[in-house]
């Protein structure tokens, strides 16, 4: 079994083998137009299948059944929101994103995977702040926790939830916004180091932030 396979199984995603091609079909787009749309990614340059099932990684962290209204804060090339579309086809999922080039990319992505759940929204996450609420915002590889943490429980309801997926190494940030967190009415539930992987050592590679919004 291979890693998008063993992800896939891990969080009961259904209809495996078309959602497997149809991710296989997005890294080919990735890479082809990675340049025109300057999807720079250390992700894209190492190996996508391992960024994608970190994607994978976060349905665990959201919890909760049934539908969903999910952000992606700077959604970039997709990597992220059109991987929780795709593998969550009962949430609806914006991806905010501020480049041009990024969101033309976004729309030919959701058009070709056929995912009528994703909605793109070319503007910076901070100027969509009150006049739109969110069960769920998440991000990945953004700025930090305590410039993040704003934006990203000001798109939420009240009882909604931030997962921010991060380096390994992400102690440090997380103790260092938690002031902020309080004053902003949020509570950090934990740190989830995704080990559903362990031959991998995916543990080893990300962390989930995961703050709910009081």
């Amino acid at each position: 079994m291979d890693l998008l396979e063993e992800a896939m199984e891990r969080y009961e995603i259904e209809e495996r083998d078309t959602k497997k091609k149809k991710v296989e079909s997005y890294i080919k787009m990735m890479t082809l137009r990675r340049r025109w749309a300057g999807l720079v990614s250390k992700s894209m340059a190492g190996k996508p299948e391992e960024a994608i099932a970190d994607s994978i990684g976060v349905i665990g962290a959201i919890g909760g059944t049934g539908g969903k209204a999910v952000v992606d804060i700077g959604s970039g090339s997709g990597l992220l929101g059109l991987v929780l579309a795709l593998m969550c086809p009962d949430w609806e999922v914006s991806l905010v994103e501020s480049s041009g080039r990024k969101c033309a990319f976004l729309a030919e992505a959701k058009s070709a995977l056929e995912l009528g759940n994703v909605s793109v929204l070319r503007a910076r996450a901070e100027s969509i702040v009150g006049a739109r609420e969110y069960d769920v915002a998440v991000s990945r590889a953004a700025g930090t926790i305590t410039r993040m943490a704003p934006v990203a429980l000001g798109l939420l309801r009240g009882g909604g939830r931030y997962v921010a997926l991060k380096r390994s190494d992400i102690e440090a940030e997380v103790e260092e916004a938690k002031p902020l967190l309080r004053e902003l009415g949020g509570e950090l539930v934990g740190i989830i180091h995704p080990g559903f992987l362990p031959d991998r050592e995916a543990p080893g590679r990300t962390s989930l932030v995961v703050i709910d919004k009081m």
